[in-house]
């Protein structure tokens, strides 16, 4: 029974040893969209990414990682009120919201490597720059466009466990997503894009 339990917290320890801390340049989302008329217009969202690991080439992001983009874009986008139908890839739409993500990661991957070999005794991190360039486009012609920017570090360590339910790598990714694309919205609406 002991050997049971004692498997138990180790694979747990291995699973769950890892945190995700933001370094606060994007502010999180607060406040509301203020819309002066009702909503007339259409939006379509074209969402790629490139990624660019420890200064190498930069390589286009895989969809499975520009999917929570996407899908974060178009809930804030209906939630906004600006428009009356937020949609992905139409191009019949009265506005095109280009996004670009950009990924720029840098990691110690033998410092990880003893990581894992000491069961995350030993800590180790990597760190992300997160660029999120939004270009609004009416008629094919560019409005304007919106970049906000967010800096992350991943620590891996055995002693994260209690650290976890606080700082979430699957949570605060999501967190990100939202203030910035919120915030994309909102000064886009504040310049004025969607006459």
């Amino acid at each position: 029974m002991i050997k049971r339990y004692l498997f138990f917290s180790v694979l747990v320890g291995v699973l769950y040893n890892c945190a995700l801390f933001r370094e606060g340049l994007q502010a999180p989302k607060s406040g509301t969209i203020e819309v002066t008329k009702p909503a007339s217009k259409t939006l379509s969202i074209n969402v790629s990414g490139i990624v660019v690991e420890n200064g190498g080439n930069p390589q286009s992001m895989q969809s499975m990682f520009l999917k929570p983009w996407q899908d974060v874009s178009l809930e804030e986008g209906k939630a906004s009120s600006l428009f009356t139908s937020v949609v992905s890839g139409e191009p019949k739409s009265d506005f095109i919201l280009d996004l670009e993500v950009k990924e720029d990661s840098s990691a110690n991957i033998a410092l990880a490597l003893i990581t894992g070999l000491t069961l995350y005794l030993f800590p180790s991190s990597a760190s992300a720059e997160i660029t999120l360039k939004g270009t609004f486009k009416k008629a094919g012609k560019e409005v304007g466009t919106v970049i906000r920017k967010e800096k992350v570090t991943f620590w891996q360590q055995i002693l994260l466990i209690f650290v976890l339910p606080f700082k979430f790598p699957g949570n605060v990714m999501n967190d990100i997503r939202h203030d910035m694309v919120f915030d994309i919205y909102k000064e886009a609406n504040q310049k004025a894009f969607f006459k």
